[in-house]
């Protein structure tokens, strides 16, 4: 899956959470005394909206569609976007009796606010990360175009175009070590 595939599930995720938000309202007004649950998972449909709006500019911008992609992040997303699918199913069967029914039990609905969270969680993180990424990428850049070209730093390059060689005194242990080596028969080979 590319980046078309991500924002592809991401504008899927956002039309979920739009779903939810209208039934949310429906259970709101059909239900006497509507539960908590109904206005706390409202709640955390903005939140989550707001996450995923912000994931979405961010792969449509110009450096982000190519930096911001990861098999995790699809992951996460893909997800995400399986748990709302089925709550908008759940929501749809409560919403079709002749007086709308909460379909969710109370410890369904917090198992449900905590895959949430985590999916939110998880989303974030791999933002986070890619984008720590992108920094320092960037760090890098910055770094290797403050250092110096050095002349002659090529392999057999010298800046007067003359033939290298070492000065007087320098590599003598190297050079004697050598000769040694050259002049003594029971040295080793």
């Amino acid at each position: 899956m590319d980046v078309l595939g991500l924002l592809a599930n991401i504008s899927q995720v956002v039309d979920l959470l739009v779903k939810i938000g209208v039934m949310c309202s429906i259970y709101c007004v059909d239900v006497k005394k509507a539960p908590g649950d109904v206005r706390r998972l409202l709640k955390e449909v903005d939140r989550l909206t707001a996450v995923i709006k912000e994931l979405e500019s961010l792969l449509q911008s110009p450096k982000g569609s190519s930096k911001l992609e990861s098999p995790s992040l699809r992951q996460a997303v893909f997800d995400l976007r399986r748990l709302l699918a089925e709550m908008v199913a759940k929501l749809d069967l409560g919403a079709k009796h002749a007086r709308a029914v909460w379909p969710f039990k109370k410890r369904e609905i917090h198992e449900i606010f905590a895959t949430i969270e985590r999916q939110k969680a998880n989303i974030l993180l791999n933002i986070s990360i890619e984008q720590t990424s992108v920094l320092l990428d960037v760090h890098q850049e910055i770094v290797l175009s403050k250092l110096r070209i050095a002349d002659a730093a090529t392999f057999d390059a010298s800046p007067d175009g003359e033939q290298s060689f070492c000065l007087q005194g320098t590599r003598s242990h190297i050079i004697a070590q050598i000769e040694e080596w050259g002049t003594n028969s029971d040295s080793q080979c």
